[in-house]
């Protein structure tokens, strides 16, 4: 079973078990996340389409979860070369 949900502006798929990296997400690292906008949901040969979001459907992610971040840029970027003109 499968299910696309809209979250950030982008679109997921998403299955039991698998790992998602979204963009932003205002939750707290640690606490559950649902995920109300499911768009489709699959499940082998019958598939259910929203118009637009599938009526009563939700995803949700129990266990816990971290948030990560990174530099925007690398403090190299800009810097001429080692013998360069």
């Amino acid at each position: 079973m499968y299910a696309v949900v809209a979250t950030g502006g982008k679109q997921y798929r998403v299955e039991a078990g698998s790992e998602l990296l979204v963009e932003r997400v205002a939750a707290d690292a640690g606490s559950s996340i649902t995920f109300d906008r499911v768009l489709l949901i699959g499940d082998g040969d019958s598939v259910t389409v929203g118009t637009p979001t599938v009526d009563g459907a939700s995803v949700r992610r129990d266990r816990s979860w971290s948030s990560s971040s990174s530099s925007r840029r690398s403090s190299t970027v800009g810097t001429p070369a080692i013998g360069s003109t």
